[in-house]
């Protein structure tokens, strides 16, 4: 492992966002010497996550550098009142936690984070038959495939974006790409209410059209006797 090499790439990596103690999980990729690879970090909001994929490639001197990255904001849906509690409870599990330990095999009677995940998924299964808890939890994680209607809600509520990182130009930051995305949010949330807004005018322009001429049409003349 080149260990300048490790620096540089850190270096980089630092400005986006990440944490300073990113070492261990640069090292567990770059000890295997692939040609790409990628590794995420992730922004938790109370309305929504952001979730940042970095592409990091190996160049043609044996270096590797990060060359773009996708960030992925999911706003999370209103739920109804009746999953306000499930959504509550499947906060007291750390679910990629729960990914791993399964991959693993080491679930088990003494893993209480386990035996808690597994009762919430039964729980989710019956009450969250939309799939909009398990979507707050879920998203961008290994679990998101099993999410009910999964694609509806990321047409819905996912914006994403790539970000380009060109030499030794100051990268754009995470940050600087969350305000992009929820920028770019509101803009799209204001067309849709704009559309609304015109579509219930003209329904309603468009009826009462249709009352008018049923009215002048029910109309019938009444001579006036002299």
């Amino acid at each position: 492992m080149h260990l300048k090499n490790l620096e540089s790439l850190k270096a980089r990596l630092l400005k986006l966002g990440f944490p300073s103690d990113i070492d261990q999980r640069l090292g567990a990729f770059i000890c295997f010497d692939p040609s790409q690879f990628e590794i995420l970090h992730k922004i938790y909001l109370d309305d929504s996550n952001c979730v940042f994929q970095v592409q990091c490639v190996k160049g043609d001197s044996g270096h590797w550098d990060a060359v773009s990255y996708s960030a992925h904001l999911f706003r999370f849906p209103v739920l109804p009142p009746a999953l306000i509690e499930l959504d509550t409870e499947m906060r007291a599990v750390n679910w990629s936690k729960f990914y791993q330990l399964r991959e693993l095999g080491a679930l088990d009677e003494q893993n209480s984070q386990g035996e808690l995940a597994l009762q919430l998924i039964l729980k989710a299964n019956d009450l969250d038959t939309g799939g909009l808890v398990r979507g707050r939890h879920w998203i961008n994680t290994h679990l998101e495939k099993y999410i009910p209607n999964l694609n509806n809600q990321k047409a819905e509520c996912e914006i994403s974006q790539r970000f380009y990182l060109v030499g030794q130009q100051e990268p754009f930051t995470f940050l600087e790409a969350l305000r992009f995305l929820q920028s770019k949010w509101a803009e799209r949330k204001l067309i849709a209410d704009r559309k609304q807004l015109l579509k219930k005018e003209e329904d309603g322009t468009s009826n009462g059209g249709l009352i008018e001429k049923r009215s002048r049409s029910g109309r019938t003349g009444v001579k006036r006797k002299l």
